[in-house]
């Protein structure tokens, strides 16, 4: 897809910002206040929000405005249960609908770990218990399988038709519980990812010292963007993947999205789109190394996730050149 096409779908033009000049008025009056100069042009000054014209008109393209043509719909499968093993899934009345793509899950789609929160290579406390699709199910909305279709009716009818049979666990809803030596293991490798002490000052002679120990605990708090999570993916056909996102992470979804499908760095490209909110609720890549897999893993795909639910675009290209698209919205 050419630079002016990608244009049209708000992922140039739309977000333009528009140049603004003080008027002489601004600048004296800023000097006054402020004992600035004439040579700084914008220091000291009030200036409208760059984008605040095609906000209030309705002009400006988010995450969600993008479309690319013939897109497929997916709808994600999650887990009804905190905690749980899947031992089977039948697909096979899904399948049968007509429209339906594909069916993906630990069964079909790559298995190997990444963080969500990782920002930069190598950085501490990034923990890869993450795959795109889980079998060992951890919390209540744990993603099991995604159902790709050609229409967001026939996908959530589909979704419907899949059977998924859980071993249910014990949920660990506490640090204790989790650590107790009776305990399940949510990961193999233990319950325990990390043990970080914090000292400050001088430790007392604990002989003669009064020891007060507490628990802090919080309500369960939201960023409550009007938004969701949004996002595109475009496989081309020289191997080079374009993926558009509202996450405030860019970089960083790049080196993640590319380690996670073993693609080089520079052939990832991942651009920002207007947010609709986020309060560091984006800075997560909650939906992104899905929608980048599944875009180069059939045909072309646009992939949006809803409550519950997530919708993929599909259209198509003839002999070998096969370009691939997912947009994936997600609400939290």
């Amino acid at each position: 897809m050419g630079d002016d096409e990608r244009g049209k779908h708000g992922t140039g033009s739309a977000t333009q910002s528009r140049s603004y000049t003080r008027t002489d008025e601004e600048r004296k009056t800023s000097d006054l206040t402020n004992g600035l100069s004439d040579e700084l042009l914008y220091v000291g000054g009030s200036y409208p929000v760059h984008d605040a014209p095609l906000k209030v008109t309705g002009e400006l393209i988010f995450g969600s405005d993008l479309s690319m043509p013939g897109m497929l719909h997916a709808k994600l499968i999650l887990s009804p249960i905190p905690h749980g093993i899947v031992k089977q899934i039948d697909a096979a009345r899904a399948l049968k609908l007509p429209g339906v793509v594909g069916i993906f899950s630990h069964e079909n789609a790559p298995m190997e770990g990444f963080s969500r929160a990782r920002i930069h290579p190598g950085q501490d406390l990034c923990f890869y218990d993450e795959t795109l699709f889980s079998k060992h199910v951890r919390f209540v909305g744990d993603r099991v399988a995604a159902v790709l279709a050609t229409s967001k009716e026939t996908a959530q009818a589909a979704a419907s038709l899949v059977e998924v049979e859980y071993e249910e666990l014990p949920p660990l809803l506490t640090v204790s519980a989790a650590l107790a030596p009776e305990a399940p293991l949510i990961h193999e490798t233990g319950n325990l990812l990390h043990k970080h002490e914090v000292e400050n000052g001088e430790r007392p002679d604990f002989d003669e010292a009064v020891v007060i120990s507490s628990t802090t605990t919080t309500p369960r708090i939201h960023h409550s963007a009007l938004e969701p999570h949004v996002c595109v993916a475009q496989a081309h056909c020289d191997g080079t993947l374009t993926v558009w996102t509202t996450s405030q992470g860019v970089y960083a979804a790049r080196t993640v999205i590319a380690e996670l499908l073993h693609i080089d760095y520079h052939r990832v490209r991942v651009v920002k789109v207007p947010t609709g909110g986020s309060f560091g609720g984006k800075t997560e890549y909650v939906i992104e190394p899905v929608c980048a897999s599944r875009s180069r893993n059939g045909p072309s795909c646009q992939a949006t996730s809803e409550p519950g639910g997530v919708h993929t675009s599909h259209h198509g290209a003839s002999g070998d050149d096969n370009y691939y698209t997912h947009r994936l919205y997600h609400r939290g």
